[in-house]
C-alpha cells in the first residue's frame, strides 16, 4: 500500500459510506453492494457515485472484494478506522446499564460470583465469547535495586521485587563509572524507588541523564506484571457456543484453533503491554493479534481493579465482524462495574 494511502484521512462522505458498509456487513455477514447502500441508506445518492466511493475506499485499503462478489467487505484497516474515527462515543442506554448494575448488586462480597455473572451477562449481550481474568495482586513492587559492573561500559541492572522475583537487564554505562559510583547510584535509587510500582515510578522524574535507566526499570516491572497476570488464576470463559454459530467459524478447522487458543489463553501476555498503556479499553483486530489462530478475530480488553493493588481483565473475542459500537461500551461498562465492586469491598 502506498504511503499516501496509509496516511489517508477520509472525507465526511467516504467516512459515512465506510461506516454504513461496516455496520451492514456486521449485521448481514454478506458483502455490501452499492445498490444495497443506495436502497437502504442513501436513496438520494446515485449508485454510480456510491460505486466510485467504494472503489476509492478499496484503493485506500479499507475495503476489499471477496472472490468474485459484486459487494465489498471491510478489511482489518477498515475496522480499525471505524473503531478510532467513526464509532463515536458509543455507550449503553440508561435502562440497560441500570438493569446490569442491579444484577451485580444482588450478589455481595463474592468475587467468584461476580466474575461468573459478568461472563454470563456480557456474553448474552454481545453474543460472542467472553473471558474474565480474576483480579490478582500485582508483584511489580521494588524491594531492591543494584548495579553490578560486568565489563567495560557494561552494567547489570538487578531489580528485586517484593514477591522475591528478580529481573535483570544489561545496560551501557559511561566507561569511567567506578564500583563506588555505582554503589552511590544504587543507594540514591533505592531511597526513591523502593516500595513503588511501575505506575508510581512513572510519576517520579529523575535527572535527565538517568531517563533511560528509569525506562529500563519500568520495562522490567511491566514485564513482571504481564507475566503474573497472564498465568494467575483460572479464566472464566462464557459463550463459546456463540462463536460456533458465526459463519466465519462454521467448520471444525476454523473453530477448533480459536477454542484451543482460548483454553490456553497464551495470547494475553502479548496484549498486556498495549492494554496497560491504553486509555480504558484496547481493541486488537485481525492481523494485530499476537498468535496465528486468532488472526481472523477481534479481541476487546479492559482492565479492572487498581494498578499497584489488584488487577483483572475483561475480554470479548469474536470475528473481526464484531458490532464494535455495542461491544466496546459493554466491555467498558462491565469492567467498570467490577472495578466499583472490587474497590468498595476490598480496595477502599
Amino acid at each position: 500500500m502506498s504511503e499516501a494511502a496509509t496516511e489517508e484521512t477520509l472525507s465526511p462522505r467516504r467516512g459515512q459510506i465506510l461506516k454504513l458498509v461496516v455496520e451492514e456487513y456486521v449485521s448481514t455477514a454478506q458483502p455490501v453492494s452499492s445498490d444495497a447502500l443506495v436502497r437502504k441508506y442513501v436513496p438520494r445518492v446515485s449508485s454510480a457515485t456510491v460505486r466510485n466511493e467504494l472503489a476509492a475506499l478499496e484503493g485506500y485499503g479499507y475495503l476489499y472484494h471477496p472472490h468474485t462478489s459484486s459487494g465489498r467487505v471491510p478489511s482489518d484497516r477498515g475496522y480499525r478506522y471505524y473503531v478510532e474515527s467513526l464509532m463515536g462515543g458509543a455507550r449503553l442506554g440508561e435502562m440497560e446499564a441500570r438493569m446490569i448494575s442491579h444484577q451485580f448488586h444482588q450478589i455481595e462480597l463474592n468475587v467468584d460470583e461476580w466474575l461468573r455473572l459478568a461472563g454470563a451477562v456480557l456474553s448474552s449481550h454481545v453474543r460472542n465469547p467472553v473471558m474474565i481474568w480474576p483480579p490478582v495482586s500485582r508483584t511489580s513492587i521494588v524491594r531492591h535495586i543494584d548495579f553490578v559492573p560486568i565489563g567495560v561500559g557494561l552494567v547489570l541492572l538487578v531489580v528485586v521485587l517484593q514477591s522475591g522475583m528478580v529481573r535483570q537487564q544489561v545496560l551501557r554505562f559511561p566507561d569511567d563509572d567506578t564500583p563506588e559510583s555505582l554503589s552511590d547510584l544504587a543507594r540514591e535509587w533505592n531511597a526513591v524507588y523502593v516500595g513503588r510500582s511501575s505506575a508510581e515510578i512513572r510519576r517520579v522524574e529523575p535527572p535527565h541523564e538517568h531517563q533511560q535507566l528509569r525506562r529500563s526499570i519500568i520495562a522490567l516491572l511491566d514485564e513482571a506484571d504481564r507475566e503474573f497476570i497472564a498465568r494467575s488464576g483460572d479464566v472464566y470463559i462464557s459463550g463459546i457456543s456463540y462463536m460456533a454459530a458465526q459463519p466465519e467459524f462454521e467448520t471444525r478447522d476454523q473453530f477448533r484453533p480459536v477454542v484451543e487458543a482460548l483454553e490456553h489463553h497464551a495470547f494475553l501476555p502479548s496484549l498486556m503491554e498495549p492494554l496497560l498503556q491504553s486509555d480504558g479499553v484496547y481493541v486488537a483486530i485481525g492481523q494485530e493479534q499476537p498468535i496465528e489462530p486468532l488472526r481472523d478475530c477481534a479481541i476487546i480488553l479492559a482492565t479492572y481493579g487498581r494498578q499497584g493493588d489488584m488487577l483483572g481483565v475483561v475480554g470479548v473475542i469474536g470475528p473481526t465482524r464484531l458490532p464494535y459500537w455495542r461491544t466496546v461500551p459493554m466491555v467498558t461498562y462491565t469492567a467498570g462495574m467490577l472495578d466499583q465492586l472490587l474497590a468498595s469491598t476490598f480496595l477502599s
